[in-house]
């Protein structure tokens, strides 16, 4: 076994679809795909973004449906509580779908994507959907975490990304530490800017 393990790494090392031949025609296998992705600016998420809140997720549930270019897949809808707006018109409540979720003992993960949980207060980029939900704007990279004692220090949840080529500084590194309402100011400035 061990050296039909190392025959078979070596060889896919050389090629991937080598692999495949040595184990004969009843095994494929999948092949690897691969893809940067890069840190968003406050800007970024400004432009894309119709609604910024925080809140608190309340109530979810997942269900199976047909997404655009990605077939049949679970999703999550979240109602959230909203407390402050930082720009945009919600109602008090704002209904939020994300990738991923579980249905009947089935899971799905979607890298990338943000994940609302019960209870947790967060400071949402959103933006509408034809149906009246939102989407986060840009995945995790809109979804930061408001923590619940009296600092309210502002958390991505997004992990560290890389840098694009763009000089100015990702969300996440602005964000990071910052107080809720230090946050907020900061949000509501760029769009000021973005709009003149």
């Amino acid at each position: 076994m061990r050296k039909l393990a190392s025959t078979l790494l070596a060889c896919a090392a050389l090629a991937p679809c080598a692999a495949v031949s040595l184990l004969g025609p009843t095994l494929a296998v999948p092949e690897a795909q691969a893809g940067l992705a890069f840190a968003v600016s406050l800007r970024q998420l400004v432009k894309v973004a119709d609604l910024v809140v925080e809140g608190t997720a309340e109530d979810s549930h997942s269900v199976w449906e047909d997404v655009p270019g990605a077939g049949r897949r679970i999703v999550t809808y979240t109602r959230v509580a909203v407390a402050e707006t930082a720009y945009g018109k919600p109602s008090k409540d704002v209904w939020v779908r994300t990738l991923g979720g579980v249905v009947d003992k089935i899971g799905q993960r979607v890298e990338g994507e943000a994940t609302l949980v019960s209870g947790a207060h967060a400071l949402l980029f959103l933006k509408a959907r034809e149906d009246g939900t939102h989407a986060i704007a840009e995945m995790a990279q809109g979804h930061f975490l408001v923590s619940a004692d009296a600092a309210r220090k502002v958390t991505p949840s997004a992990a560290a990304l890389l840098r694009g080529k763009t000089p100015e500084r990702p969300a996440r590194e602005l964000l990071m530490g910052k107080s809720l309402r230090a946050a907020i100011d900061l949000i509501r400035a760029e769009k000021k800017a973005v709009e003149k």
